[in-house]
């Protein structure tokens, strides 16, 4: 007999979706130290705010994708859907504004 594939809730679905958002808030964490440290030694890190912006940009797209694509593969309504996948905006647009905050405006 084959095992039951186990069925996963919907709401641990929508965790994973935060994935590509959470990898790259570990990349900026990692690069304040770094740039801490090079600075210290007098090198010009002109181009790291635009870096840190795209791999922010790139992250909140990467989890807004997820969960549209999450979200398009539900049996329920059109206003459910919708209704989830603002819900999963929320958050990602939480941490874009907390990295912004630290990195451009602090």
């Amino acid at each position: 007999f084959a095992p039951k594939p186990a069925i996963v809730p919907l709401w641990q679905r929508f965790t994973f979706t935060l994935a590509p958002l959470a990898a790259v808030s570990v990349i900026l964490g990692l690069t304040m130290t770094t740039a801490t440290q090079l600075r210290g030694e007098h090198l010009l890190l002109t181009w790291l705010p635009a870096a840190r912006a795209i791999f922010l940009t790139l992250g909140g797209a990467g989890s807004l994708w997820l969960a549209f694509a999450l979200t398009r593969k539900c049996l329920v309504t059109r206003i459910a859907r919708l209704g989830a996948f603002i819900a999963m905006c929320w958050p990602v647009a939480l941490m874009a504004c907390l990295w912004w905050m630290v990195f451009f405006v602090w």
